[in-house]
């Protein structure tokens, strides 16, 4: 079993419907250094909504697969409300299915996304009702975070200091997004 509870699974093709608790085969696809995972794209709901589409992993949540995700990794989120809190401290890309399409949901208990001190793309979905000290919808900490958001509206979240992003070390870059409706 991967890290995040999730069952490693081998297929190569994004269309095949994993059983829960498949395993991937010993030898297939080792050693590659960049991977895709697809969330909740052609999979039943319930049946593990994280694969990878090369040295494969099924899981529920985005947490689970960012967990089993190694450096450089792609991670796909399909059209779906998540609802959690997701701690990033690998180089990853974290991209939805369009900003009206993804919604990765905080439950308002803490940041929806903490950056700890790496490389992260985060794009094409909404980040919403996170709520903590600092940073209720993105947190990053560490003087090597580089965060770079494209096309997102983080909206509703709430903290004491930087309710939609904030920034305690490191650069953030932000491309074509909506942070609008937080409160600091």
């Amino acid at each position: 079993e991967a890290p995040g509870g999730c069952a490693l699974w081998c297929c190569g093709s994004v269309g095949v419907r994993p059983a829960a608790g498949d395993v991937m085969p010993a030898g297939s696809a080792a050693g590659r250094s960049h991977r895709r995972a697809i969330v909740n794209v052609e999979l039943p709901r319930g049946s593990g909504s994280v694969a990878f589409v090369d040295d494969q992993v099924v899981c529920e949540v985005v947490a689970g697969a960012v967990d089993a995700a190694r450096n450089n990794d792609l991670i796909l989120l399909g059209a779906e409300v998540f609802i959690e809190n997701v701690v990033v401290n690998k180089r990853i890309t974290v991209s939805g299915a369009g900003v009206w399409s993804t919604v990765v949901d905080g439950g308002s208990s803490g940041s929806v996304f903490g950056i700890d001190d790496t490389i992260v793309t985060i794009s094409d979905m909404t980040i919403r009702n996170g709520s903590a000290a600092q940073g209720g919808g993105i947190l990053t900490q560490g003087s090597s975070a580089d965060l770079t958001l494209q096309n997102c509206e983080i909206t509703s979240n709430s903290a004491s200091e930087g309710a939609g992003i904030y920034n305690a070390a490191g650069t953030v870059a932000i491309t074509v997004n909506s942070i609008s409706g937080n409160q600091a």
